[in-house]
């Protein structure tokens, strides 16, 4: 389902990943799968008209179920942090809590928090956040203070440190997706996040 000009959302949840959304960035250095949807004809179908994926960005271990199959069909690259602990073979880890510019319109954000591997990944305004921030119930941006397994200290930092980049669109795994008029906006939500949480 497209969301905006570049980027669908894939539905097709799975329950091996809490029920997570995913994504698709059509791009034209090569698509990019956002965490994982179920293993699905239609779906694959639908991504193979638009082009097929050529990296699985994993934001972090809770949902990457099924990354084998996708990677396999598709010849894909996967990404992931060196601190997710996940024994499968991945053709690209992210070291440190540095951001990667990894091409010249996809930069990797090291957000640990949620877990110690977690990333957000920034496309043309727009982060893909995982299970790190999403939007609140009463507007606004929110983290998971209840379904944060590795350090709600190390998430605010990591929060603390997206106030360094502009986005006006969250994508996350779980919660509402949230979208405002400009980053100077996000950047005030997020600073009222930071402040309260």
């Amino acid at each position: 389902m497209p969301l905006e000009e570049h980027i669908f959302f894939c539905g097709f949840a799975t329950a091996a990943t809490f029920g997570a959304s995913s994504y698709l960035i059509v791009r034209p250095g090569g698509n990019v799968l956002v965490d994982m949807p179920r293993f699905y004809p239609r779906l694959i179908q639908g991504l193979e008209k638009l082009g097929g994926v050529k990296y699985i960005f994993l934001t972090h271990s809770d949902d990457i179920a099924g990354h084998e199959e996708f990677a396999r069909h598709f010849n894909a690259e996967r990404i992931i942090h060196t601190a997710e602990r996940d024994s499968a073979p991945m053709e690209i880890r992210i070291e440190g809590s540095e951001p990667v510019q990894f091409a010249t319109d996809l930069r990797i954000i090291p957000t640990p928090g949620h877990t110690r591997g977690s990333m957000c990944l920034l496309f043309d305004g727009a982060l893909f956040t995982g299970d790190h921030l999403a939007a609140g119930r009463a507007g606004g941006l929110t983290s998971f203070r209840n379904a944060c397994w590795y350090s709600w200290a190390e998430l605010k930092k990591s929060n603390e440190r997206l106030l360094n980049f502009d986005f006006s669109r969250v994508y996350p795994g779980h919660g509402r997706r949230y979208f405002s008029e400009a980053s100077a906006t996000t950047q005030r939500d997020l600073l009222r996040l930071i402040s309260e949480s």
